[in-house]
Parts: structure tokens; sequence; C-alpha cells
């Protein structure tokens, strides 16, 4: 499969070059996989009582979720890493949102983040000490210091490279675990034109192929059909967002749907792919 000529969905104008990037991407997702199949896990047991609901999109919520609730146990069982003075590299950080995260998830250490814009903001925390960086992380480098290097919605947004993964793992210390969530195929329907892919598990089998790898699904097909016709439709399409005039009706939907997400486990909005290099530290098996 030749990616050299993905289509940049940020900022696309027109109408024959989003229906190009719709149909390019639709087809490249259609692609199955070769022998690699997502986790049976359910974001639904992230979720017990309405009221930790917001009115947050799904994907967002249930993948912040995860990591607060799901990456210590990860951390534990998959790695030698001590979550007492975790080393993270956070790529494409942003404002540093993952900072709050990680530390609701009970670790600490050092954070640095990286991003090719400038939106950092400091932020005082006793359970991290934070730095950041600005630049194009293709042409970056560092030594292998890192227990965690996570992406959250930023690798649709770096341009091709194949050898991507496998660079950034050796920045990783012996034992240590890549993080990254990207968009499932579904996003494309949710996200329309939105960075320059999505992730079928037959691409992450590709990128990721020098790795150990499992992949959990975020969400299902409720909480993906409440953000098409509540988010994609109304926000994205016709510029108008119910989701602040019918705040408490979308929060009672968004409840129901993520428990309703058990009885239909397909079609998730994102994918959390949880890679490492070293075989001694995962029990998952080697994608080839």
């Amino acid at each position: 499969m030749d990616y050299q000529t993905e289509i940049n969905g940020d900022g696309i104008r027109g109408l024959k070059p989003r229906l190009i990037y719709f149909i390019q991407n639709f087809r490249r997702n259609l692609r199955p996989a070769r022998k690699l199949k997502a986790s049976n896990f359910s974001t639904s047991s992230l979720f017990r009582t309405p009221n930790a609901i917001h009115a947050w999109s799904p994907g967002r919520g249930l993948s912040e979720e995860f990591i607060i609730q799901y990456l210590p146990k990860l951390i534990f069982d998959k790695t030698s890493t001590n979550p007492e003075g975790i080393s993270i590299l956070d790529i494409g950080c942003g404002s540093g949102r993952s900072v709050e995260l990680f530390k609701e998830a009970g670790l600490n250490g050092k954070w640095h983040g990286t991003d090719i814009d400038h939106r950092f903001v400091e932020r005082d925390s006793t359970k991290f000490v934070t730095s950041f960086s600005q630049g194009d992380i293709l042409t970056s480098e560092w030594e292998q210091e890192f227990d965690l290097i996570y992406t959250n919605s930023a690798l649709e947004h770096i341009p091709f490279a194949h050898d991507f993964p496998n660079k950034i793992g050796n920045w990783l210390k012996p034992g240590g675990m890549q993080v990254h969530i990207v968009p499932a195929p579904t996003s494309l329907f949710l996200y329309l034109w939105h960075g320059w892919r999505q992730y079928s598990l037959r691409r992450i089998e590709e990128e990721f192929q020098d790795s150990n790898i499992e992949v959990f699904p975020i969400g299902g097909f409720f909480t993906s059909a409440l953000q098409f016709f509540f988010i994609t439709f109304w926000e994205n399409i016709l510029r108008i967002s119910i989701r602040e005039k019918f705040k408490k009706t979308y929060k009672w939907l968004l409840f129901r749907a993520i428990r309703a997400d058990r009885h239909a486990p397909i079609f998730p909005v994102f994918y959390v792919v949880i890679a490492t290099n070293d075989p001694a530290h995962t029990k998952n098996n080697r994608v080839s």
C-alpha cells in the first residue's frame, strides 16, 4: 500500500478534494487485518454512574477515562517501569492536558511535552516535573531515556514516515511502553476531513510490525451513533451546537450509550495502541 499519496484533511477546502480524501481513506480502511484483533475490552465499565458524565464527545471522554483508570494496570502488567518516578514523553502534547490525566492515574515523575506549535500551558504540579520543547518530531532525536511515550490524537496529524513507530521506540528504556490513541476507521464518518488518516487494524499491523502490540477499542456502536447525530451532523456540518442547548439530554443519552456499547462492541471511535519492543515484558504476540 502506497501511503505517500495521503491527503491532509486539516483545513481542506472544496468538494472535489474532500471527496477524494473520503474515498481514499474509506478504501484503505476496508483492508482486513492479517491476524491482529482488538481486545474485547469494553469502555462501558469505565462509568458506573451518570454523575461522572460531562458534555464532551464520547471519544474524548472515554479515552481520557481509559488513561486514568486503565493505564496504571497496563504499566504494572506489561512493563518493568516503576510508576513512582516514571519518565514520560508526550508527542503532540498541545496544552499539556495529559499531565492532569497522568496525575489522576496515580503516576508521578518527569513529563516532557513536544509539539510543532507552542500551545503548552505551564502547570503547577506536585506530581510531575514538566518541560516543553517546540519542533518537528520527525527530525527530533532523544536518547533512550523514557519509560512511556504517549500520543493522543496526534499520529494522524504527522506526515507519513514508515519507520516512525520504530524510531520513537528507540527512545524507550528497556521494558518501556508506547501508548497511542488513534482514530479508528469509524472516525472518518465522525470527524470527516481530519488529519492525514485513520488507523485500521491492518494499518496498525503494518506501522508497528517490529513491536509487540495490543489494541483496545474506545467506544462502540451506540456512542459512535450518538456522536454522529449529536455532534458530527449538527456541529461539524450545520455549525449548530445542540449539545450546549440540550446539555442535560445529551449527558443522559451519553451515559446510556456508553452502557449500551457492551451489547454492540463494534465501530469504535478510537483505538488505543499499546506497543513494547521488549517481548520479555509483554503477554502479547509479535505482529509480523
